[in-house]
């Protein structure tokens, strides 16, 4: 799997993440230049990727009919990763504690003047580490939002993928996991009977066991009894109570 060439960002293929390859076409080295200038580091494969994060929202092409996340032709990454500045941060502190170590009490003026100073350098740096802080914070609530809409886009593919299977009160049973205040369909019930009658109570009762969003046997048989009459539509499943198959005491 591939990862970001970007310093400071581990954002890699195999987390869900697009990856944008940079660009190696001769007729547009400008473009090229761009991308590697914002990379910023020695020599890069061939192969060397940038991740989905590094880029603006405008710079992607929008209403797809596939729904497809691509760049324009024209983009060029702009948002940087999170450097981190605790290094940078102690080598100031301790050349603030080299220059105190060498006053002398001859030198109060300058002393002071460089107490000053020192007292300075920690309002500066902490303003440093608040940004950075900051940056890192939204660098991670974006890959939270790329996350959260990938999720999304699945949860919608799989419904649209098993609406043709399954009624949509079978698919608020697989999506809660209980079907609570809910009453089946009259599709679901019809369905449900139909299984029966092929299956036999142990066999749809094994159907439920596997986890099918099927209504109980005594579920069908309350139905039944409300219906009174012909439930199905077509003539192979035609059947009253009487000849339902289904004794009273079948549960």
């Amino acid at each position: 799997m591939t990862g970001c060439c970007v310093p400071n960002c581990k954002n890699r293929s195999e987390q869900g993440f697009r990856l944008f390859r940079i660009p190696r076409n001769k007729s547009n080295d400008e473009k090229t230049n761009l991308w590697i200038k914002f990379v910023n580091r020695g020599e890069l494969s061939l192969s060397a990727c940038i991740c989905e994060v590094h880029f603006e929202e405008h710079h992607f092409e929008s209403a797809r009919a596939d729904n497809r996340k691509l760049l324009r032709w024209n983009a060029v990454p702009t948002i940087g990763a999170c450097e981190n500045l605790s290094p940078k941060i102690e080598i100031i502190n301790k050349s603030h504690l080299e220059i105190i170590d060498h006053c002398t009490t001859n030198d109060v003026d300058s002393f002071v003047k460089l107490e000053d100073d020192v007292g300075e350098a920690p309002t500066e740096t902490e303003d440093s580490v608040n940004n950075v802080q900051l940056g890192q914070l939204k660098t991670k609530l974006k890959n939270a939002h790329h996350k959260i809409s990938r999720l999304e886009n699945k949860i919608k593919e799989m419904e649209e993928r098993y609406s043709c299977i399954f009624s949509e009160d079978q698919l608020k049973f697989v999506k809660y996991g209980n079907h609570r205040g809910e009453e089946w369909s009259d599709r679901t019930i019809n369905k449900g009977l139909k299984l029966y009658m092929t299956c036999g109570a142990k066999g749809y009762e094994e159907i439920r066991r596997q986890g099918l969003p099927y209504p109980s046997i005594r579920t069908l048989q309350h139905r039944m009894h409300a219906m009174k009459y012909e439930i199905l539509e077509d003539d192979e499943y035609k059947v009253t109570l009487k000849a339902d198959g289904i004794p009273d005491n079948d549960i």
